[in-house]
């Protein structure tokens, strides 16, 4: 039997993955409120579907794409992480071509040593900074998690406050592992390292 084709999910359900204590936590919450105008799931197969395809969707969403950055797609954190990268190290690049168009080679005159020599420490601080910034950037703005223990957990309910309630607390949830993950790129070190 063929599973049903992906499409948007239903009008009455709301869905996300977290990690399993803010998965637990949102559904212990919304079951509280709710009682028993709302059916939770926690890890159901169906519902981890769903909530890749919200998250793809939600991805999709922030994506810049265009000439003035780059002819691929790529997220809000990696152009503003490549914008800034390439403009700081570009000018660092700037400095150190003129230091290096100080030294007299190829019976160059002055003027044009530095000239070239700028044009190509800039150039080169560029691109290590486009390349540099637009990876960092969306690692400390907790844009870049490991997802492979999240569960998914569901909020079935006919009553629209009770839909509110459980988006804002996954909302909630959402903005609290992209904390988790700032934290943890600024300290820089791999999970599970002391």
């Amino acid at each position: 039997m063929n599973a049903p084709a992906p499409g948007p999910e239903p009008a009455h359900k709301v869905v996300d993955r977290l990690p399993p204590d803010l998965a637990e936590r949102v559904a212990a919450e919304v079951e509280r409120s709710a009682g028993d105008d709302a059916t939770v799931r926690i890890g159901d197969p169906q519902d981890r579907r769903d909530a890749l395809a919200r998250a793809q969707q939600r991805d999709t969403d922030e994506v810049v794409q265009g000439p003035p950055l780059s002819t691929a797609p790529i997220s809000g954190p990696q152009a503003r992480g490549a914008i800034a990268g390439a403009v700081g190290f570009g000018a660092f690049g700037l400095v150190i071509g003129l230091l290096i168009g100080l030294i007299p080679m190829f019976d160059l005159p002055l003027g044009a040593r530095l000239g070239l020599w700028a044009l190509v420490g800039a150039m080169a601080g560029a691109a290590a900074g486009f390349v540099f910034g637009g990876g960092r950037e969306p690692e400390l703005e907790g844009a870049t998690r490991d997802t492979s223990t999240d569960v998914t957990v569901a909020v079935v309910s006919d009553d629209p406050a009770v839909r509110q309630r459980a988006e804002q607390l996954m909302g909630e949830a959402e903005l609290e592992v992209a904390e988790r993950a700032r934290r943890l790129a600024k300290r820089d070190r791999p999970r599970g390292s002391l």
